[in-house]
């Protein structure tokens, strides 16, 4: 593993879709390439909320995974 991948395998990972299969397959995907930070949200307000949690600990999400058509 080079160092860039090692940069991108410490950062926070945000997926958002209202298919609870769908998230869990794009989790797993992320997951199993070695992302140890990653959260998932069934909806918009539920992924704000996460959103606010990580800013109130000076953290940020670094990536978000959007379903457009929720």
């Amino acid at each position: 593993m080079n160092d860039g991948e090692s940069y991108l395998l410490t950062k926070r990972l945000l997926i958002v879709d209202d298919e609870p299969d769908l998230r869990a397959l794009v989790a797993s995907v992320f997951t199993n390439r070695g992302f140890s930070r990653v959260e998932d949200a069934p909806g918009p307000l539920e992924a704000l909320a996460l959103c606010r949690e990580a800013a109130a600990r000076h953290e940020a999400v670094d990536l978000l995974v959007l379903d457009v058509m929720m």
